[in-house]
């Protein structure tokens, strides 16, 4: 199993402590430190992912559930209108985003905020997080990475004017937290309230011919 270069910042501290505590006999204090340190692992996991080359999808930025659809309009939360697709991360997804097309990244805006739980409607706007917006060839897209009320730290893997291929990994966001997007009207929606999606490979939407 890959384990994100972050989460090893938590995980090899923890295992060694355990096995300091097996050299010892500490086996009570050993066991339990081993068992936490494979569950973090496990959070931090990093697997492959083959994303469909096809140009006209909108693959999800995330692993999670879909819990909302709305159509924001002329919405002053998107730089256009659109419909804005929120995907609920658990502290059992897989936590690293990806581009959900490819393209160039136009702009990376860091915006310090509260802390509430990621399901709530407040969190899109008074949460701390990290929006990016993409400039596809037909498409620009923009999705918000959204801290929850245990995380405190989102990562950006990208910067302003990279060229990014779809499914390419673009941040990570520790512990529970959520991730929106924001589709144009030029696209049809190719998913559903309570959908599990996964990032990289759920088309989310399709664009119009």
């Amino acid at each position: 199993m890959r384990v994100a270069k972050e989460g090893l910042l938590f995980v090899l501290p923890i295992l060694i402590l355990a096995a300091a505590a097996f050299g010892f006999g500490w086996i009570w204090i050993g066991g339990p430190l081993f068992i936490f340190a494979l569950k973090l692992a496990f959070f931090f996991r990093d697997p492959i992912r083959y994303t469909p080359q096809n140009d006209n999808l909108i693959f999800s930025p995330a692993d999670g559930t879909i819990i909302k659809i709305q159509d924001l309009g002329e919405d002053a939360s998107s730089p256009y209108p659109a419909t804005r697709v929120s995907i609920f991360l658990s502290i059992f997804n897989v936590h690293i985003t990806r581009a959900p097309i490819a393209g160039t990244v136009q702009s990376i805006t860091t915006n310090p905020g509260r802390f509430f739980s990621a399901n709530k409607e407040s969190a899109s706007e008074k949460n701390a997080h990290v929006s990016v917006n993409i400039e596809g060839d037909r498409t620009d897209i923009y999705f918000k990475q959204i801290s929850g009320s245990i995380a405190r730290r989102i990562k950006s893997y990208i910067k302003e004017k990279d060229e990014l291929r779809a499914g390419q990994r673009t941040g990570i966001i520790f512990f529970g937290s959520r991730v929106d997007i924001f589709l144009p009207k030029t696209v049809d929606i190719k998913i559903c309230l309570g959908q599990k999606v996964r990032a990289g490979e759920t088309p989310i939407a399709e664009r119009k011919s």
